[in-house]
């Protein structure tokens, strides 16, 4: 890197290419920049001018990005201004050839929670640094620990803050941040919920996320979390604790470099070559011979929001919908890819991402579109397994790896009494020839047992609901699921190793 940097206190940022029609979200799942053409690199070395104002946890991704570059020359950068070890050098845009370059600041060295966010309190700072500096074209702020403790109208402010800024300078595209997620107890559960409250914003309007939060809390398919009035809430992953740079190891700053590469080439509309699921799987509950029931979809009792956010599934993606897309849907589905050598060897360790979905009657699951086949960007190292969770229904594995097919990796649980890991015992046999998952297990604990009518059945008998104890899927909470689900299955259990 050919920079005046190392132990950097701002960033803003700012492009040529202006992202339309999608969002864009940079999260964990976003780090193996090797999938990035060269073509692109230097297409982004070329294009990008970016102004990235920060304090302290925002030089994280400058670190990172001078490691990489450290080790891989190709990833060049320049970044304009900081501190040099021994003097702070102003902010200012390089010009250097074949390399990213950063205007690293606003319109001095201080950046605090309001500088770049709010102009007329601060002097029409970042409108004049972008005025003055015609040529960047991405711009951002990266919070510290601001969200710890602001409120949803103060984080509202800063949104409108940025669509204003989108508005008046409609070739930049101003990038979005989540805040780190050091903090744990009330701080944390606060930041969190401010963090979602951007996260929400930048997906139902199209918006540039870099999810440092998420980034935070990741690590080789782990979640970090921490619980907080019975919910679990996600946090800093010990893997990363540190001071090498903006309060965090190699490690973590390492994943805030790649992740912003990844993100300049997207940017700059590069998408990484897809890959598809196509999976069919039947839930016991609600089976028939001519298909799934969808009388929850019908009565309009599926939940908006992914329901896999509970323990001890402890899901906290953030799909969506605005309504049920198709009327054939049956209920949400989460999936979770398993890098491995063989199914035996396919444990929670070798997770590499979970994702929730929809399921169709006829058993197909799919995207969030009602209709699409689920798509993941990640590549498998070994082989591919897939593990199947329903919020009453006994999770599944794939026996065997999926089958590739042109970047389609496909797997029908349908069709065989052994298609899922454990044997003849894993599901239940539906009719002739046809298996489905086991339900009757509302807590997710991985057995069907008393607590299951205690905690889940019981206490809603009686009621109309999207509830975990209608094990038969139709909205009435009855003695019919206990009886004709749950008695039946006493004592079944899943094999996920």
């Amino acid at each position: 890197m050919k920079t005046l940097f190392q132990s950097i206190l701002f960033f803003t940022i700012t492009i040529t290419l202006k992202v339309s029609g999608q969002g864009i979200i940079i999260d964990h799942n976003c780090l193996n920049i090797e999938q990035i053409p060269l073509s692109v690199i230097n297409d982004i070395q070329q294009n990008i001018r970016w102004q990235y104002a920060h304090l302290s946890h925002g030089s994280q991704l400058l670190c990172g990005l001078q490691q990489i570059e450290d080790a891989i020359p190709t990833y060049s950068i320049a970044i304009g201004g900081g501190y040099n070890g021994t003097n702070l050098i102003p902010p200012y845009l390089p010009t250097e050839t074949g390399a990213m370059c950063i205007y690293n600041g606003n319109c001095g060295y201080t950046i605090d929670n309001t500088n770049y966010w709010k102009p007329v309190e601060s002097g029409h700072c970042t409108e004049n640094t972008l005025i003055s500096n015609p040529t960047l074209n991405v711009s951002a702020y990266c919070w510290c620990e601001e969200l710890d403790a602001f409120t949803e109208a103060e984080v509202q402010e800063y949104l409108e803050a940025m669509t204003a800024y989108e508005e008046q300078f409609p070739n930049v595209t101003f990038v979005y941040f989540t805040s780190n997620a050091k903090a744990d107890g009330a701080a944390g559960y606060n930041r969190h919920l401010r963090c979602n409250q951007i996260r929400q914003y930048c997906i139902a309007n199209n918006k540039v996320l870099f999810d440092f939060e998420d980034l935070d809390c990741w690590y080789n398919g782990e979640h970090s979390t921490y619980l907080y009035n019975g919910e679990e809430i996600p946090v800093q992953h010990s893997y990363f604790s540190g001071s090498e740079c903006g309060h965090i190891n190699y490690y973590g700053f390492l994943n805030k470099g790649k992740a912003l590469w990844w993100m300049m080439a997207r940017i700059r509309g590069w998408n990484p070559d897809p890959k598809f699921l196509n999976i069919k799987v039947y839930l016991q509950g609600n089976y028939t011979t001519s298909g799934m029931s969808t009388v929850l979809n019908s009565q309009g009792l599926l939940p908006l929001i992914q329901p896999f956010n509970f323990y001890p599934i402890n899901y906290n993606g953030t799909e969506s919908v605005t309504s049920i897309p198709n009327p054939n849907v049956v209920d949400w589905i989460l999936i979770e890819l398993r890098d491995a050598a063989n199914a035996q060897s396919a444990t929670y360790n070798t997770v590499i991402e979970r994702k929730a979905a929809f399921v169709l009657n006829n058993g197909q699951v799919v995207d969030l579109d009602g209709t699409s086949y689920v798509s993941f960007n990640h590549t498998i190292n070994q082989q591919l397994f897939i593990v199947l969770r329903n919020r009453n229904h006994l999770g599944i594995m794939s026996a065997l790896p999926l089958t590739n097919n042109n970047n389609i990796y496909s797997y029908n649980f349908t069709t065989g009494s052994t298609s899922a890991y454990g044997g003849t015992n894993s599901q239940k046999q539906l009719s002739p020839g046809i298996w489905g998952m086991f339900g009757g297990d509302g807590n997710q604990d991985g057995i069907v047992n008393s607590t299951d009518k205690t905690l889940t059945w019981k206490p809603d008998s009686g009621e109309k609901d999207y509830s975990a104890g209608d094990f038969n899927l139709n909205g009435n909470i009855n003695n019919q699921d206990k009886n004709l689900i749950w008695i039946n299955n006493f004592g079944k259990a899943s094999y996920i190793p």
